[in-house]
């Protein structure tokens, strides 16, 4: 009885509800949803049988990887593949890009990225032109101006692939996971999925 008492406290404790549900901080601070923990149950079996469990990427996490690109954003577009609920093309948009788009397959959380792009808010916003488009990442036809793209979740499989040439960026840590990627090797990422 002890120990079920225990783990039932352990569960409201706030390391605890960050390791399941993400950074509701992020959330709070700018009235959207983007963590899991109001993804239904169906939404969550669907992405995890497509091999990518939806989780928000952490704001600490995002910050490192932009410091990473280039200064000068400005004739770039941002192009998240497998957007989720959107928080990476809310935090993009703190950043100088030309426009965000996100692809998101599930429309359950392209619904819900589209609510947050209407709802986000914030002083530091300084791209406003974002979308999300519900389309499988395979079909989206990218554009032919400099891009950012941002894939959160690699299965090992393609981690572990050889098929792809990737060049680190001048600045990227190792611990970033970015890297350049030329747009056919990102077509050629996308087809391995």
């Amino acid at each position: 009885m002890a120990a079920a008492v225990y783990r039932s406290v352990m569960e409201l404790t706030p390391a605890r509800k960050k390791t399941r549900y993400g950074d509701l901080d992020y959330d709070l601070s700018h009235s959207v949803d983007t963590t899991r923990a109001n993804v239904t149950l169906r939404t969550q079996l669907m992405a995890t049988l497509a091999g990518h469990p939806y989780f928000a990427t952490e704001p600490w996490l995002f910050e490192q990887i932009m410091q990473a690109l280039p200064a000068d954003l400005r004739e770039f577009t941002f192009v998240d593949l497998g957007s989720g609920k959107g928080r990476v093309l809310l935090m993009a948009s703190d950043c100088p890009f030309r426009r965000i788009v996100g692809i998101e397959f599930l429309p359950a959380l392209h619904h819900a990225a589209t609510e947050n792009i209407g709802k986000y808010s914030s002083e530091h916003q300084r791209c406003k032109h974002i979308e999300s488009v519900n389309m499988d990442v395979r079909d989206f036809p990218f554009p032919s101006r400099p891009l950012v793209v941002y894939m959160f979740i690699l299965s090992r499989k393609l981690y572990l692939r050889r098929s792809w040439r990737i060049a680190p960026l001048g600045r990227a840590k190792s611990s970033t996971g970015v890297c350049g990627l030329s747009l056919s090797g990102v077509r050629a990422l996308i087809a391995e999925m």
